[in-house]
């Protein structure tokens, strides 16, 4: 069972997640020349866009499951710490070779503050390693 700050703390990141996801999913453009970055209405552009946004939402679904219960879902936990880092990795290359992208390298840090919280709550359970269930009629 979650403790009132996981139930708070994850979907406050649901929330967060699907909400941008959606953003970016349909007004990629306007938030992109918001923030500076050069667009363009290239076809591959936009479905390369659009599938971040939905990949952005549904990564705020998974944080909603971890929301109910963190010790059913870890696996979830544990794929949002590999994609928060990820995002960092990639945010940070990116500013280190156009400075004009700091935008990014801001959002990416975020993120990383976010995974360090996801493990802070995954260790707290006492279980370091990410478990699947197994169904036992199959096994």
């Amino acid at each position: 069972m979650n403790t009132r700050y996981q139930t708070i703390f994850f979907k406050i990141s649901a929330y967060w997640n699907f909400g941008w996801g959606l953003a970016i999913l349909f007004a990629h453009s306007y938030i992109f020349a918001y923030l500076g970055v050069d667009i363009t209405a290239d076809p591959v552009y936009v479905a390369c866009a659009q599938l971040a946004g939905m990949s952005i939402a549904l990564f705020g679904v998974g944080y909603y499951l971890v929301s109910i219960s963190i010790e059913r879902y870890q696996a979830l936990c544990w794929l949002g710490v590999v994609g928060k880092v990820g995002t960092f990795v990639v945010f940070i290359n990116h500013y280190l070779s156009d400075p004009t992208m700091l935008p990014l390298a801001l959002a990416g840090t975020g993120d990383l503050i976010f995974a360090v919280l996801f493990v802070r709550e995954l260790r707290a359970l006492g279980k370091m390693n990410p478990q699947v269930p197994v169904n036992k009629a199959v096994a």
